[in-house]
């Protein structure tokens, strides 16, 4: 994977994992749409890029991820982190097709969507998941996380963490020895670390 990305929108700073090297779009979008229809078998491509959505701040793009969902979809999700304490900025949503209206879940976050020329502009300001969802649609959303600062991460260099950062791993197995910890940098929303005994 490439270096973060750090996006300075208004004075909030803004950080984007870019996509992962060897992730590409499905080389079969029928497939992809109706994998999710059987809960047991994952796609054969495993994690693949969306092409129903992009995802925007200040004109850098947000890698779009889709996955398939039991009912329609694929559903496709974003994730990126403030750096520092959480300003206001703008995100800025494409899909593919036409955009008549958007609206953003859950409502209690009080975000109203924005559309302009077909983008939906996102004021946000805060930590939050939010669900954007085009024409009335309920299936192929745009999932969006927005991480606050990570604070207490692991040394990446200390030779008694064994470290995986944001991105994909494979990993099929490992041992834990007395006085090691496992550090899983959060790229979904939780940092988890567990230590060897």
């Amino acid at each position: 994977m490439e270096a973060e990305i750090i996006v300075n929108s208004n004075g909030t700073l803004i950080k984007i994992d870019p996509a992962h090297v060897g992730i590409s779009y499905s080389s079969n979008e029928e497939r992809l749409r109706t994998q999710g229809e059987d809960a047991f078998a994952p796609d054969p491509e495993g994690l693949v890029l969306s092409r129903d959505w992009e995802l925007y701040v200040e004109g850098q793009a947000v890698p779009v991820y889709a996955a398939p969902v039991t009912n329609g979809g694929p559903l496709s999700f974003a994730s990126l982190s403030f750096v520092g304490d959480p300003g206001g900025f703008k995100l800025i949503a494409k899909r593919r097709g036409s955009t008549e209206s958007a609206v953003i879940r859950p409502l209690s976050l009080g975000v109203e969507a924005k559309l302009v020329d077909q983008e939906i502009h996102i004021p946000v300001d805060r930590p939050a998941k939010i669900i954007v969802e085009a024409n009335g649609n309920t299936e192929r959303p745009l999932v969006i996380t927005l991480h606050a600062k990570e604070e207490g991460a692991a040394d990446p260099t200390d030779s008694k963490v064994k470290y995986y950062g944001p991105g994909l791993h494979k990993v099929s197995s490992f041992e834990l020895r007395s006085g090691e910890s496992l550090y899983i940098a959060r790229w979904s929303g939780a940092a988890v670390v567990c230590t060897g005994g």
